[in-house]
């Protein structure tokens, strides 16, 4: 799970977990990384290469959606 306090949103926190975590991925050769966004934040996700899949369902009496990020496979 990932998630920033809201006094501390819009520092660039996210992004930083985000892009390493993706990095990270990478170098462990991970296909594809799959995560549960609020519904508020697929925007957020998007900027990243995340895309929504399925249906928009209630997750802890929030609103989230699957997204998706297809990663590159380098040899």
């Amino acid at each position: 799970r990932m998630a920033v306090l809201p006094q501390f949103r819009g520092k660039g926190i996210g992004k930083a977990i985000l892009i390493k975590l993706i990095k990270l991925a990478q170098t462990q050769k991970i296909s594809s990384l799959m995560l549960h966004s609020q519904a508020l934040a697929i925007p957020f996700y998007e900027k990243y290469g995340f895309n929504p899949q399925g249906p928009i369902y209630e997750e802890a009496g929030i609103d989230h959606r699957n997204m998706i990020l297809l990663l590159p496979i380098s040899h």
